[in-house]
């Protein structure tokens, strides 16, 4: 999880900045759009679910609509630089948050909308998957750019998860 941030911020400074917004497909998120998801997405999601499972019994867990918050906040005319600050510093925020937690604290629960009843336990691991499901996202957006070289920057990227 600590990888991510690193990761994300050795591709913005060796991407142009010119291609951090460029969608070349027309679809799926730009470089920039990737960064403030992965910022909202930590402080909205991931931190909430945190907080509520340690403080309530069994919360229901809203699902975060990462398009439709990419719509709505205009990612794209966003400063990527700022996304990547706002990321870096809340995955900071969630890493300190889980190395404070004790013993029977793992096993608090929450109903994640649209994915089931989880634990504290888990949450780490479907954050993990998360980042793994960007950072290949990433990579392909990085083949469409025809930014085959940075793509080596992503070889923490688990090779035996794969990319779909």
């Amino acid at each position: 999880l600590s990888a991510t941030p690193r990761l994300m911020y050795a591709l913005f400074v060796a991407l142009e900045p010119e291609l951090h917004r460029v969608r070349p497909d027309g679809h799926g998120f730009a470089f920039a759009e990737h960064l403030w998801h992965l910022a909202d997405l930590e402080t909205e999601a991931f931190q909430v679910r945190l907080r509520r499972m340690l403080d309530e019994d069994a919360p229901f867990l809203a699902d975060f609509d990462g398009a439709a918050a990419a719509r709505s906040r205009d990612y794209l005319a966003l400063d990527p630089a700022e996304g990547l600050r706002r990321f870096t510093a809340a995955r900071a925020r969630t890493l300190e948050a889980f190395s404070r937690l004790r013993g029977a604290e793992w096993g608090r629960l929450g109903e994640q909308q649209g994915a089931g009843t989880m634990s504290l336990a888990e949450l780490p691991a479907r954050m993990l998957a998360h980042d793994h499901d960007h950072l290949c996202q990433v990579r392909g957006l990085l083949s469409a750019l025809r930014r085959e070289a940075l793509t080596m920057l992503l070889g923490e990227v688990n090779p035996a998860e794969g990319c779909a």
